[in-house]
């Protein structure tokens, strides 16, 4: 089980998007969020806490790597693709399954940056 959260919030910031101004709004309100991680019993693990940075990112491959899956294909295609966090907590199992990336295709993100823009102007965060 892995509990989590997209991002934090500031108290008092509800309905501010303080989240897309690319890291000039509350950095440990928007980034410092919960990650628990309980592992199944046949991790056999003592509770314990890992006191480094990570990344909500790290969640695929660490849950791939839970469950036995190869995801190294995802790591060959995806420049920068997060590393699993199993090793931080125990001993990743052998992989019984290899995870295939879906095919590439080509999206046109022009129209959601553009509405981004729009609302961070009209709520006069840009100008």
């Amino acid at each position: 089980m892995i509990i989590t959260s997209d991002h934090g919030e500031a108290f008092g910031e509800g309905g501010f998007v303080t989240h897309m101004l690319g890291d000039h709004g509350d950095f440990e309100a928007a980034h410092h969020v919960p990650l628990i991680v309980v592992l199944p019993p046949r991790f056999a693990r003592a509770a314990g806490r890992i006191d480094r940075r990570v990344s909500t990112a790290n969640l695929a491959a660490t849950m791939y790597d839970a469950a036995g899956v190869d995801w190294s294909a995802f790591a060959l295609r995806y420049d920068g693709w997060a590393r699993s966090l199993l090793p931080l907590f125990t001993a990743v199992p052998p992989h019984v399954a290899r995870a295939i990336p879906p095919e590439r295709s080509t999206q046109d993100q022009r129209d959601a940056q553009h509405e981004r823009e729009r609302a961070m102007k009209s709520l006069g965060y840009v100008h």
